[in-house]
């Protein structure tokens, strides 16, 4: 314990103090107020932003299946929707996300992930054995607070 009081101290002594260095760093703070380039009035029942992909946006919806896709100006509007199968059971928990060109919808009360192709509107159902729990929806939650 006294070896490492004594290292702190010499350490404290031999070190420079950083405070009065400025350290050759100039801050320099914006005066601007920014302007908004375009706005978008606020669409009801949007959850979060579920995948960002070239120059699309897709916003998670509160009704399972449906997504928005729009532009980087969020000028143009497309609602995608996608059949789900027992929609009443995953309805309650679930998260969206997009990767690549599919969307991923997974629910946290059922253990499977239903992957749709979002150009040919094609899926795929994977299946899990009941015991497995993804937390995923826990985990994702945090980042739903954007929208």
């Amino acid at each position: 314990m006294a070896a490492a009081v004594i290292a702190v101290f010499t350490l404290m002594i031999i070190s420079t103090n950083s405070d009065s260095r400025k350290g050759d760093f100039n801050r320099n703070f914006i005066s601007k107020t920014p302007v908004s380039l375009y706005h978008s009035k606020k669409m009801n029942g949007l959850r979060a932003i579920c995948g960002i992909q070239k120059n699309q946006i897709y916003f998670e919806t509160d009704s399972v299946g449906s997504i928005i896709e729009t532009d980087s100006t969020l000028s143009n509007k497309r609602l995608l929707k996608f059949e789900i199968p027992g929609r009443e059971t995953v309805q309650s928990l679930y998260t969206t996300f997009i990767d690549s060109s599919y969307c991923y919808i997974l629910a946290g009360n059922v253990p499977e992930i239903i992957r749709y192709n979002l150009h040919g509107l094609s899926y795929q159902i994977y299946r899990f054995s009941k015991n497995l729990f993804s937390g995923v929806h826990f985990k994702m939650s945090r980042f739903k607070r954007c929208v």
